[in-house]
């Protein structure tokens, strides 16, 4: 029974119940299977080493049987090895007749990435026995990373099937800014603040949790101390003056930005806030009506003579793309719209991650009250 209620919590704060265990089974592996291909006295070099093995777990009710996993070392300007996160690959394909990504693999067959970054200086060596200390050394954070790809494997299970231009939304805006941060971290809430990010934030909170055993007790000072929770609490509290008034403060950025792309700089500082602002919808919505268009051309006539605007895909692309561009004629309506949708997310998951203490580790704490706090931090009182 007490088994039955743990499940029953864990599905209901969106944490497939064994998921962190999996997680760590699969980190042990990756490291046993990385000892057979790194050894000996040799060092790390920019390479893709593909591995599999086998395995036999489950997550929920979604069954594992092998692991599909890809290691990139990738070389840039750090100083020292460090890890460069995670990826899931859902390996998708197109139903033209619904216009949505589906997923034909064995959903028992879990394709995931790891990256490492390492010095692009000559002169700065990693060697085997230095990854490996440091695998050891960051054991739970690569758990964490784990947690966090297959809870997305498992969302995919569950929903195989995906919208189309909602995916492209998703990835269009990471990465997105032209260089001035305010406008770089706009786009990435826009990214995280996803519903496919939201559905997997409570996992990789409750990872962490376990990992670092964390008790009922600590769990409100762990909470508040999380880049989740203080993302979501900026998003949920953040307002138009706020961000915009960002942009003004980097205004002498944007000035560089614009005449470095020979773009002429208007007279006062607001214009130039705005010029920016503008361009940088222009531009997104550019990148997702491209986007739509990469993935509904199934051809070479489709890719490079366009759609045709008769044909049911054509409908349906000149429908979205028309969505995407439907405050081409009030630029800044884009901005205030979206920042009240960041507003509406951070109200929602300050209260879900919140509720992770429910199934923290040691149940009987001696503050019987916790509970009560936290609601009360998350959510105060207007």
């Amino acid at each position: 029974m007490r088994k039955l209620i743990e499940n029953i919590l864990h599905e209901e704060l969106g944490v497939p119940s064994n998921i962190v265990e999996v997680a760590k089974l699969i980190t042990e592996n990756i490291y046993l299977e990385l000892k057979k291909i790194f050894s000996g006295d040799g060092y790390l070099t920019e390479e893709e080493y593909p591995l599999s093995f086998r395995i036999n777990t489950n997550i929920s009710d979604l069954t594992i049987n092998k692991v599909s996993f890809a290691l990139q070392i990738k070389e840039i300007g750090v100083t020292e090895l460090a890890l460069g996160g995670a990826g899931f690959n859902p390996r998708q394909q197109i139903d033209y007749d619904k216009f949505v990504f589906f997923s034909k693999k064995d959903p028992s067959d879990l394709h995931i990435m790891l990256k490492f970054y390492i010095p692009d200086d000559e002169d700065v060596d990693v060697t085997f026995d230095e990854f490996f200390t440091y695998y050891k050394e960051n054991f739970n954070n690569v758990v964490n990373n784990i947690s966090h790809e297959i809870k997305h494997a498992y969302d995919h299970f569950k929903r195989p099937e995906e919208s189309i231009p909602s995916s492209v939304e998703y990835q269009s805006s990471i990465g997105f800014g032209f260089g001035i941060q305010p406008l770089q971290e706009f786009f990435f809430d826009v990214y995280y603040g996803h519903q496919t990010e939201n559905l997997v934030r409570a996992t990789e909170i409750y990872a962490s949790v376990q990992t670092e055993n964390i008790n009922k007790e600590k769990f409100l000072e762990f909470l508040l101390k999380t880049e989740s929770y203080k993302r979501y609490k900026n998003l949920q509290n953040l307002t138009f003056d706020q961000f915009y008034n960002s942009l003004s403060e980097s205004v002498d950025v944007i000035k560089q930005r614009l005449e470095s792309n020979q773009i002429d700089i208007p007279d006062t500082d607001d214009e130039v806030v705005e010029l920016i602002l503008q361009l940088a919808y222009t531009n997104i919505t550019n990148r997702k009506i491209d986007g739509l268009n990469k993935h509904l051309a199934s051809g070479f006539a489709e890719m490079f003579m366009g759609i045709d605007p008769e044909s049911e895909k054509g409908k349906f692309f000149e429908k979205n793309s028309s969505k995407f561009g439907r405050y081409e004629n009030n630029f800044l309506g884009f901005y205030k719209d979206q920042i009240k949708k960041f507003n509406k997310v951070g109200d929602e998951m300050t209260k879900k991650i919140s509720k992770l203490y429910a199934i923290a580790n040691d149940e009987d704490s001696k503050q019987s009250d916790i509970i009560n706090k936290i609601y009360n931090k998350v959510n105060p009182q207007k």
